[in-house]
């Protein structure tokens, strides 16, 4: 991409044995946040309750042309970056790695959603920067836009890949100070020029997210055995990225099911924002902020059901090598919730 600082499942219906070893801390006998779940059938997360809908129809193919290994110039011909897009998650996910001339990061995620008919991108770098985009093909061209409110105005950002053959692609960035009126400046002009190889530029990292509140998720960082429904339902590894500006979780079961979770906290927004896609071709996003020694983030989204309801995610620290993620849904505003998932990490 490119970056940019601007100032201006039938669900488990299972029982997580309330003594679990943790290789060093024991959850609480009778402790009822590891007690069963009952099976509502909302959510379809980790694996339990996927709906076997995968991503094979053709609008999952339509960001296709971005995908490759590429060094990236400027209108006056000068290389300003490399980036890698890979295809993952069975086709449904488009993954940006990029890495400007002179070393800065930055990562997104990419998705068609059947459920909206829409594709999402979400961008995060190591310069504190967020991009929350949305959109789908136009013309042949893939423009996605989206807004971020500063301290004193909201400017939309609009992106716009335009395939010119298959191995050159273009992509313009261009902002709006109007609410999408006109669109008077440009953020980024690039030509992707397609390569067997690219030789990333040395990443120096930065320290944008260095300290508090950055680092209130790193208690999940690791490599666990996850019990989700049965012990040993899933593998999970969770890796700091981007200098501490990402935390990313890639889950794996013996079956062949997989998901990426960003979590990342923008400083613009002052909140924690929770991204995960999976290859059952499920979108889920929330977001929130630390509640003392939990982190809790909400959202809405169009549960297994058909309805569209609330969702709510806590993590809590159940020691140094346990930690509990809670999914609860809600169908009245938030006015009450119901457990749907209990996802148990046991540091490997």
């Amino acid at each position: 991409m490119r970056l940019l600082r601007l100032t201006v499942s039938t669900l488990a219906a299972a029982v997580l044995a309330a003594g679990c070893s943790d290789g060093g801390s024991t959850a609480p006998a009778g402790d009822p946040a590891f007690g069963a779940v009952a099976p509502r059938g909302r959510l379809a997360l980790y694996g339990v309750g996927a709906m076997g809908v995968g991503c094979t129809a053709p609008a999952h193919r339509e960001f296709d042309f971005w995908v490759g290994k590429w060094d990236v110039e400027n209108p006056s011909a000068a290389r300003v970056g490399t980036n890698a897009i890979l295809s993952g998650l069975d086709g449904c996910a488009v993954l940006e790695h990029w890495t400007g001339a002179g070393g800065g990061r930055g990562r997104s995620l990419n998705m068609y959603d059947a459920a909206d008919g829409q594709w999402h991108q979400r961008w995060v770098d190591e310069f504190t920067t967020h991009l929350r985009l949305d959109g789908g093909l136009v013309n042949g061209n893939m423009v996605m836009s989206g807004v971020r409110n500063f301290p004193t105005i909201s400017v939309v950002d609009r992106i716009t890949w335009t395939p010119i053959a298959p191995d050159s692609v273009r992509q313009f960035w261009d902002i709006s100070l109007d609410s999408g009126t006109t669109f008077a400046l440009i953020a980024f002009d690039g030509l992707y020029l397609k390569r067997p190889e690219i030789a990333p530029a040395p990443a120096p990292g930065t320290a944008f997210c260095a300290g508090a509140p950055f680092d209130e998720f790193d208690f999940w960082v690791g490599e666990w055995e996850v019990e989700v429904g049965a012990p040993g339902r899933g593998r999970s590894v969770v890796t700091n990225q981007l200098s501490g500006c990402l935390v990313e979780e890639s889950f794996q079961t013996a079956d062949g099911y997989e998901s990426v979770t960003w979590v990342s906290y923008d400083a613009l927004e002052s909140r924690w924002f929770r991204y995960s896609i999976d290859s059952e071709g499920q979108r889920l996003e929330l977001s929130g902020v630390a509640q003392g020694d939990a982190i809790v983030l909400t959202g809405e989204d169009r549960l297994r059901t058909g309805q569209t309801g609330l969702v709510r995610a806590t993590w809590e620290r159940r020691g140094p090598n346990l930690v509990r993620q809670l999914f609860e849904t809600s169908l009245d505003g938030g006015a009450s919730w119901k457990v749907d998932l209990r996802t148990i990490y046991h540091r490997k």
